[in-house]
């Protein structure tokens, strides 16, 4: 008599985005955040190709190096961790491993080192008008205080207000930050133009986080999980309530 056959589990179902949101090198090396920072980048040329009609020959095409360089080294920063402890051997990795992972450790530190040192020399750097420090706009202390805001809310690493990080940092002041070095201009109409565009990614990702939940008795991971997923859902309702209640001020704006 044969042996009673074991049922079989269906294969649980994800979609395509969950599955590329969830490999290691995209969490490792932040790629959600860097295509959340270009599609701020690409929303303020919209904002001023499409709304206020501005030309593409009057960007200020001189000033695309520097907020490239600005935006990817702020990046590389988020992306990369310094690791304080000691580089010992472990008996389980060969020496290829062992390679990469110090390999690893010392760029970390090469980098860090390096942006130290430009942070330092910088001042004197503008002092003497190095081509690399010169920036064609109008603002200058303003500039630097949204640099510095900017930097600070990157770099506090603070995993359960990663949401409101996006929003602060790589939304509302990245779009001034380019405003100010693609158009010389800082702009409000701009800010509220791309909020209905930011709480839709705010609430994509809480959507993602929803999906994803575990409960966490200590730290926590994520802003979902600091919140729990039923307060999460809720953020999300408010947001999506939001975004209706600005369409619909817009279309009486535009048509009364």
């Amino acid at each position: 008599m044969n042996s009673a056959s074991k049922p079989v589990v269906a294969a649980k179902k994800q979609s395509i985005l969950l599955m590329l949101y969830q490999f290691e090198i995209i969490k490792k090396l932040k790629l959600i955040e860097l295509a959340t920072k270009l599609l701020t980048i690409a929303g303020v040329i919209v904002f001023y190709t499409a709304i206020e009609k501005v030309p593409a020959t009057e960007m200020l095409h001189q000033n695309i190096r520097t907020l490239s360089i600005f935006v990817l080294w702020q990046h590389v920063h988020c992306a990369l961790h310094l690791n304080m402890e000691p580089i010992l051997t472990n008996q389980r990795e060969n020496a290829l491993q062992y390679a990469r992972r110090v390999g690893g450790t010392v760029f970390v530190y090469v980098v860090f080192f390096s942006t130290f040192v430009i942070t330092l020399l910088w001042p004197f750097l503008s002092y003497y008008n190095f081509r690399m420090t010169s920036v064609d706009t109008d603002y200058y202390t303003l500039r630097y205080v949204y640099y510095f805001a900017y930097i600070v809310l990157n770099n506090l690493r603070i995993a359960s207000m990663d949401n409101v990080q996006m929003l602060l940092a790589d939304g509302l002041l990245l779009s001034q930050i380019t405003s100010m070095l693609l158009y010389n201009e800082l702009s409000l109409k701009l800010a509220l133009f791309l909020l209905t565009p930011f709480l839709f990614l705010q609430n994509s990702k809480i959507c993602y986080e929803v999906m994803v939940y575990q409960k966490e008795r200590t730290r926590k991971s994520s802003f979902v999980r600091l919140l729990g997923a039923h307060d999460a859902i809720f953020v999300f309702l408010l947001f999506s309530f939001v975004i209706c209640f600005i369409n619909l001020i817009d279309a009486f704006a535009v048509n009364y």
